[in-house]
């Protein structure tokens, strides 16, 4: 096992406000936050629909998002995967 890492930033983000499950707003988010996203999750769904398709060796794959007042945003994203 090995962990891989990948930093990403962007002068602005259109993430959305929205709470989970409405449909996406594209509003940007302002003020100092912070978000955990699962990115592992659509990987694996992507896989199931398609069954001729490649397997991840991705363990475990989060994405930490820090939202600046400014609107700007870093992200760390953080993998766990297998040799």
């Amino acid at each position: 096992m090995r962990l891989k890492m990948r930093v990403g930033k962007s002068g602005v983000n259109y993430h959305g406000t929205q709470e989970k499950g409405d449909p996406w707003n594209q509003q940007t988010i302002r003020g100092l936050k912070c978000r955990c996203v699962d990115l592992l999750q659509p990987i694996k769904e992507r896989e199931k629909s398609n069954p001729e398709g490649g397997k991840t060796s991705a363990k475990w794959y989060k994405r930490f998002i820090l939202y600046l007042p400014s609107g700007a945003w870093w992200s760390l994203d953080v993998a766990l995967v297998s040799k």
